[in-house]
């Protein structure tokens, strides 16, 4: 049909998936998100299989429109479930940062590859074929994560993710007349609205999304207009940016260990961004491939950097539905940006535009600066209390985000020799964990066990809501690290995997499970 069919396509696939991107993702929260990952990938390649015999037997072209849009919509879910099952499989904020990384180099590998790949099969064949290629490859996909599995450490334990912790900020029951159903699709765009450091993210990544979408119309425009070249040197220049996206991925790589991500986070914002308002005020082409080259890098930082603050930001049980945001707002800003920018170049020109274009992003950061800071600020991992808490079985299947967020609670107390912690038959309002020393435990006056350093205790009153079980006396001079009640609880019982390694704490100590 010509190119303004082609581009009314473009924004069916693109429209839907980002209005379905935010309610798809709500399974991620909802079902084990290995499982949500797998299904993504069957369901691409069975609408990739529909629309290739669509093609082959000449069905009339709204029906291979239709099967593709359902392809664009399915492909939406898979970057939420894998964004939020990350924090699951790493171990420590370190390798959550280097898992980012790493997929951001393995999806610019797919982009360069799989567009080489369909202009091959393209030139040798039919579009039936390169689209049976596709299905081929999200078929891999679905076998490869398959083999993923969110198994707990402890044997006899549930499995991480397979139930969902209650929504943020407040519960489904709280909320008067909202359906539960209305109440946890929206639970992602709760978080957002309400939690600054997700909000933030979100806005910047955004922006960079509309920048995007311009960034496709511009390339094109600026070869033909200003460089005076053909469709080959948009290749050429669209396989720069992909250079540097391999380029950035790199320099995030090399992040991983880093605490405080703001900060690349905003070079990554600023090398997107400053490099495209360069090309509209020097056109030159070997000006061009080196921004362009720079550009992609700062994009592909900016990505991985800011979706691990969103992982670190973002209450774990609420993850998916927020990334399923990102995705949506992705879809929908890098349309609007592919369609504005028509406008845009009639009314200042094609350097004017990219000059504009170019600048969005910097000014947007320069707006969410303190916000950033704050996030900075709050970035501070205690790594002597982590690495406590992840010694004790019913924090270490907690994701490193919540295990961070959870050190951070942690407050030091000490007592000397001979006094008392808790006292049996008291109520209790806080859990301990031993720094250093001893302690005797004693349940009716009877000593039973004594407890060294890296242990825990007091949390059996929290979990059953019942008076202490134990009175728990220093032996030596102790010191010990108290987590409320309140923060304790919602880290524990909002997991089930965490949950059941507590009840089997319990077990042992008891003989049997808590009621």
């Amino acid at each position: 049909g010509g190119a303004a069919e082609a581009g009314a396509v473009s924004l069916l696939q693109l429209m839907p998936a980002a209005v379905f991107a935010p309610i798809a993702a709500s399974l991620g929260d909802r079902f084990r998100r290995d499982r949500v990952l797998v299904a993504s990938y069957v369901a691409q390649a069975s609408f990739m299989v529909a629309t290739a015999v669509a093609i082959l037997n000449e069905a009339p072209a709204p029906v291979v429109y239709a099967f593709a849009v359902g392809g664009a919509c399915a492909i939406t879910i898979t970057r939420p479930a894998h964004g939020a099952l990350l924090p699951w499989l790493a171990r420590t904020p370190a390798e959550l940062t280097a898992a980012n990384a790493v997929s951001g180099t393995m999806e610019g590998l797919g982009i360069l590859s799989g567009q080489a790949t369909a202009g091959i099969i393209l030139q040798l064949t039919n579009p039936a074929v390169a689209i049976l290629a596709a299905a081929f490859v999200a078929t891999l996909a679905a076998v490869l994560t398959a083999s993923v599995r969110m198994e707990s450490p402890r044997k006899g334990l549930a499995r991480p993710g397979e139930a969902v912790a209650r929504p943020v900020p407040d519960r489904p029951e709280e909320a008067g007349a909202r359906p539960v159903l209305v109440h946890e699709l929206t639970g992602g765009f709760r978080a957002v609205l309400d939690l600054r450091g997700p909000r933030t993210i979100v806005f910047l990544l955004g922006l960079a999304a509309l920048v995007w979408g311009a960034l496709d119309v511009l390339i094109v425009v600026l070869v033909f207009d200003l460089l005076h070249g053909g469709a080959g040197v948009v290749g050429i220049l669209n396989a720069l940016a992909g250079a540097g996206g391999l380029a950035g991925a790199a320099v995030a790589l090399s992040l991983a260990g880093r605490i405080r991500l703001a900060t690349p986070f905003v070079v990554g914002l600023l090398a997107w961004g400053l490099p495209l308002a360069a090309v509209g005020l020097l056109p030159l082409p070997l000006v061009v491939g080196g921004l362009v080259l720079l550009a992609g890098a700062g994009r592909t930082i900016m990505d991985v950097v800011g979706r691990t603050l969103l992982q670190r930001s973002t209450p774990d049980e609420v993850l998916t539905r927020v990334f399923g945001v990102v995705e949506g707002i992705f879809m929908g800003a890098f349309g609007l940006g592919s369609v504005a920018t028509p406008v845009l170049l009639n009314l200042v020109g094609l350097r004017g535009t990219f000059v504009i274009v170019g600048l969005l992003v910097p000014l947007g950061a320069l707006v969410a600066w303190r916000s950033l800071v704050a996030i900075d600020r709050s970035a501070v991992v205690p790594v002597r209390e982590l690495a406590l808490l992840r010694g004790i079985p019913m924090f270490e299947l907690l994701t490193p985000t919540v295990l961070e967020r959870l050190a951070g609670h942690l407050e030091p107390v000490r007592y000397t020799a001979g006094a008392v912690v808790i006292q049996e038959g008291e109520s209790g309002d806080r859990m301990y964990v031993l720094e250093t020393g001893e302690v005797d435990v004693s349940v009716g006056g009877r000593h039973v066990r004594t407890q060294g350093s890296g242990s825990e205790f007091g949390e059996i009153a929290l979990l059953r809501d019942v008076p202490r079980t134990a009175t728990v006396r220093a032996r030596t001079d102790v010191a010990l690290l108290a987590l409320r009640a309140e923060v304790f609880l919602a880290a524990v019982t909002g997991q089930v995997a965490s949950r059941r390694a507590a009840d089997h704490i319990i077990e042992e100590r008891f003989g049997q499970p808590p009621a």
